[in-house]
């Protein structure tokens, strides 16, 4: 399996904003990256030669709090998901893309009220072979993680730290 995780091993939920693989399976490596906080959150797909192929707008034309990023083939089609989680300033929310479209698969909203952001990652955590979502959202006096497993893209299991 080959995925980028959001940070070393998961450890700590670094918040990758600026990502490079082979997204589709040709053995190109293409570039994903998320704008900087102040501006119009945007995901922006490059080719090797810096050429913008697409853009994502995942949380919507006047939302400036950023975003964190993991890429995946949660699906087993062989082309890599983008996994957008919210930044600084929304409800905690991760978004799940293809990667060649930027068409919407599935909005997963975790059903709590914290805007400390989303912080994204993934790895095969359940043994299915497949590729999973974790998802780390800092709280007040606590800090919730989320297990997401790709092939349903469902919340499954939640634990607070």
């Amino acid at each position: 399996m080959d995925a980028i995780k959001s940070s070393a091993e998961l450890v700590g939920f670094g918040g990758r904003t600026d990502l490079s693989t082979d997204l589709n399976g040709d053995t190109t490596v293409e570039r994903v990256r998320v704008t900087p906080r102040g501006s119009v959150t945007r995901v922006q797909i490059f080719d090797q030669a810096g050429n913008k192929l697409r853009t994502i707008t995942p949380f919507g034309n006047t939302f400036r709090g950023g975003a964190f990023v993991a890429l995946a083939d949660l699906d087993g089609d062989g082309i890599k998901e983008v996994v957008v989680g919210s930044g600084i300033g929304m409800r905690a929310t991760v978004n799940v893309y293809n990667s060649q479209t930027g068409a919407l698969v599935k909005s997963i909203d975790l059903g709590i009220n914290s805007t400390r952001g989303a912080r994204v990652a993934v790895a095969d955590l359940n043994g299915s072979g497949r590729f999973d979502i974790v998802v780390k959202v800092p709280r007040l006096f606590r800090t919730t993680v989320f297990f997401i497993p790709g092939q349903t893209l469902t919340p499954a299991t939640t634990i607070d730290l």
